[in-house]
């Protein structure tokens, strides 16, 4: 989904549904723990991963 939609907001919720289809077990915060992951792992490839409060997530290139 952020791959996606590179320079666009993507609401927590749906990175929660895309993520963790039908898991039931899961909780929502489990999206930070994916996010903090990532973010280790793009660290290096000249990409972001933002956190927007209130809204969601947001992948963009560093300047």
């Amino acid at each position: 989904a952020l791959l996606g939609k590179p320079g666009h907001a993507i609401a927590k919720e749906r990175l929660f549904e895309l993520v963790f289809p039908g898991e039931s077990q899961v909780q929502p915060e489990a999206i930070e723990v994916v996010a903090y992951r990532l973010r280790k792992k793009i660290a290096h490839t000249g990409a972001q991963l933002v956190t927007l409060r209130g809204l969601g997530y947001l992948l963009k290139a560093e300047s």
